[in-house]
């Protein structure tokens, strides 16, 4: 018996020093830590930033300083879309690939309300060559096509007319706006969109920012109210489509934050596009030229290379 207690009173006085190295720690860390934020304030220390792909990622030649880079500049204003730039309007075909499901048909018209001066046709039995001619002869800017598999829109084409180039994207993780949680809908579907692109620093993700932006009207002033967003994060195209209006400050607690606060709205749909291709003019399958061509290379370095990205 006496033995068990001299273990227990053992035990009792180990515990409490157990307890001071832990506070004492604590203490040294907490000192460190106040020390490191005097310095950083001081200016004598930079702050640590997590490392990320973002962070990591490998700049090459095909990035565009629009600050210091002019050339560059000038031949990205000079390009096929500098007219929309200009004030040209957009006219567009929606349409879907033959035989498509009622799904893809849907998402095809949705898109097309979506999208400035844009009409959606039903394909029927018509040829890309024959909607292509007809775009031409009627002074269409813009053609988009919507093609399915498994009973869902899987992959867009946007074909810029009437000399090109033409898209190819995969399209996944398509959400409906009935899907979205709080979405709103509205009657202003026949007043411009306005069109965000952000995230694209090569001269190919620059390209595909143009085609984006150019399938909207560039006029200032918009009254509508909608805007779209293009963001691209690691070369994959992020959709949105939100509504804002502006409210007067009503209390003291958001005079503090400004005179008048932005509410937002999100319309749907979502989804994400996966660039896949650029092929030079009009689509074609024969004997395409590709501009860029998505194909990865497992022998190559910068193929597999998680830090280097396209767009």
């Amino acid at each position: 018996m006496d033995r068990k207690k001299d273990s227990r009173e053992k035990e009792q006085v180990k515990k409490p020093r157990r307890l001071n190295t832990l506070s004492k720690r604590k203490k040294e860390m907490a000192s460190i830590r106040r020390k490191r934020r005097e310095l950083i304030k001081e200016g004598k220390i930079k702050p640590q930033q997590p490392q990320t792909l973002e962070t990591k990622r490998i700049k090459d030649d095909s990035f565009v300083d629009f600050k210091n880079d002019e050339e560059a500049v000038e031949e990205i204003k000079n390009d096929e879309y500098s007219a929309y730039y200009k004030g040209r309007e957009p006219k567009i075909i929606v349409t879907s690939t033959i035989a498509a499901h009622s799904n893809t048909k849907k998402f095809a018209y949705l898109l097309s309300r979506i999208f400035y001066n844009a009409q959606y046709f039903e394909r029927k039995q018509s040829t890309m060559h024959k909607i292509i001619n007809y775009a031409k002869r009627n002074d269409y800017t813009d053609i988009i096509v919507c093609n399915d598999n498994h009973k869902e829109c899987t992959d867009l084409y946007i074909i810029h007319m009437p000399c090109g180039p033409s898209f190819h994207f995969k399209l996944f993780n398509l959400m409906k706006p009935k899907d979205i949680k709080g979405h709103v809908t509205v009657s202003t579907w026949h007043v411009p969109c306005e069109c965000l692109t952000t995230g694209f620093q090569t001269r190919l993700g620059v390209m595909v920012a143009r085609q984006l932006n150019a399938l909207f009207s560039q006029k200032p002033n918009f009254k509508g109210r909608r805007v779209v967003t293009f963001h691209s994060q690691r070369d994959f195209i992020f959709f949105r489509h939100h509504i804002y209006q502006f409210d007067e400050a009503k209390d003291n607690f958001d005079r503090a934050k400004g005179p008048v606060k932005c509410l937002i709205d999100e319309l749907g749909p979502r989804f994400i596009l996966k660039l896949r291709s650029i092929q030079r003019g009009t689509m074609n399958t024969v004997n395409p030229e590709y501009i860029y061509f998505r194909n990865i290379d497992k022998s190559n370095p910068d193929d597999t290379s998680k830090s280097k990205f396209m767009l």
